[in-house]
């Protein structure tokens, strides 16, 4: 079974995210440049140190060097070890002077195998617990061991690291990124402190990242993709979590696999944990220390605020001092050159709203509720439908239908019902939003287990003059169930 995060509920950010952008550039780049200039160094490597392995299965009597012992997993050296005592079983003999050759021979062989391996750039740049290099506490995050590792590291970091930066700013964001993944490789030196094989990859980084995200980002609710038969995409299921419940599994998960794994295991499932814990504390810090709060949220604000239409500043000005008019003019010269602006759209809210325009508020309130649901804000899209201001306001049918339609959909009937018989009881009997009004209500009752109530609403329903045929199909549905 494969399990993938395919995006986020609420996935706008205010700013272009240049640090986590350029990260994965730089990322994909290495990546690009390790297939192609280093691979031929790669595949020699490999042929070299095999061959060492091979001649020292082939000659079991000879002594390991230190180097190609570091290469062989638990399994490996309980099997040499096996071949030795065969070995000293069988009673043959090899002569001294050949021993010494072949000895030789082996030496020589892994100096050169290990002399290509620590040229190449997994060593160079990735972190070695035995022979430490700082720099590489941060390098390490930019090499992998391939392009499944790349692509699985980017993902999580495309699916957490904008949002985390749009919130942070990029200077902290990157700090944060270069924080986590030293913290990630000295937690990976402490589980494996004379460790010789490199740690590489950004999972570490990441982590960190998704660490902060838990904290300040744990309802935002994620998609997953679920393919229970690997080789059988068109066999998925979608489901949606929130990040509260999602990260703190994930972290427990790396716990379990840090205390199963052995020594010898691919993935560094302790760095994992390490940059985790160092992203959450670094949030957690930047909270109980009023940072985000005082210093980095205003400043972001501010910068915002400077890339925001001035004809939005000049609108809430003039509504601020009274001047409606004014206010108007400016919100809709600002609407005519930007009309997918939000925050055109609230201004214009608030000025229809100041008016106790019914027509306008409406028409306001329409295009803002379509701009929040298409952008997932889900919250500012519920401020609009409980804004007290516009209910004494005589509203278009358009908007009350909308309104009560979100409030049917979240399961607030009588709410619903109140907006429909608004509309019911404000319009003209001949007119097609009251037939539309009292069938909608009447669905509600009928859905609510409310028999009579639903079949006298739908009574009224099928006497009006435009209540044809498919109307009253609709109404024997609603009925039936």
């Amino acid at each position: 079974m494969l399990i993938l995060p395919t995006g986020l509920e609420k996935n706008e950010v205010r700013r272009v995210p240049w640090v986590s952008a350029g990260l994965i550039v730089a990322c994909v780049l290495v990546q690009i440049l390790l297939s192609t200039s280093f691979a031929d160094d790669e595949a020699e490597t490999e042929r070299r140190l095999g061959q060492a392995i091979q001649f020292l299965v082939r000659h079991p009597y000879l002594n390991t060097p230190p180097e190609l012992v570091t290469l062989l997993s638990e399994e490996g050296r309980a099997a040499l070890e096996e071949m030795r005592a065969d070995w000293g079983t069988s009673g043959a003999l090899v002569a001294p002077a050949m021993a010494a050759q072949e000895q030789e021979r082996l030496d020589g062989m892994t100096v050169e195998a290990f002399t290509l391996l620590q040229s190449l750039p997994s060593h160079r740049f990735g972190f070695i617990p035995a022979d430490p290099w700082p720099p590489a506490l941060v390098t390490h995050a930019f090499v992998h061991a391939g392009w499944l590792h790349l692509l699985g590291n980017m993902l999580f970091l495309f699916l957490s690291g904008p949002f985390i930066e749009d919130l942070y700013g990029r200077p902290l964001f990157a700090g944060l990124y270069g924080l986590a993944a030293a913290v990630g490789a000295a937690s990976f030196a402490l589980g494996a402190p004379e460790a010789t094989f490199p740690l590489v990859g950004a999972s570490g980084a990441i982590a960190g990242v998704m660490g902060a995200f838990l904290w300040r980002l744990a309802t935002r609710r994620i998609h997953f993709m679920i393919l229970p038969v690997l080789f059988v995409p068109a066999v998925r299921f979608h489901i949606t979590l929130p990040a509260f419940v999602v990260l703190p599994l994930w972290a427990l998960q790396q716990v379990y696999y840090t205390s199963t794994a052995g020594a010898d295991s691919s993935v560094a499932f302790s760095a994992h944990i390490g940059g985790f814990l160092a992203g959450l504390l670094f949030a957690i810090a930047l909270t109980v220390f009023r940072i985000e709060e005082t210093i980095v949220a205003p400043a972001i604000n501010k910068e915002i605020l400077l890339e925001q239409n001035p004809g939005i500043e000049r609108a809430a000005e003039a509504r601020l001092r009274g001047d409606l008019l004014q206010a108007q003019r400016a919100i809709r010269a600002v609407l005519q050159s930007e009309p997918k602006s939000l925050d055109a759209w609230i201004e214009s809210w608030e000025i229809a709203l100041a008016q106790a325009d019914g027509k306008e508020t409406g028409g306001s309130g329409l295009r803002l509720s379509d701009l929040l649901g298409r952008q997932g804000e889900r919250e500012l899209l519920w401020d609009v439908a409980n804004d007290k201001r516009w209910r004494p306001l005589e509203m278009p049918s358009r908007f009350l239908f909308a309104v009560a339609g979100l409030y049917a959909r979240d399961g607030d009937g009588r709410e619903a019902i109140a907006l429909y018989r608004r509309v019911s009881s404000g319009g003209p009997e001949d007119d097609l939003d009251v037939l539309r009004a009292l069938v909608s209500e009447g669905e509600i009752l009928a859905r609510a287990g409310d028999p009579k109530a639903a079949g006298r609403t739908f009574d009224r329903a099928r006497a009006h003059p435009q209540c044809s045929e498919p109307w009253i199909e609709r109404i024997e549905s609603a009925l039936r169930t």
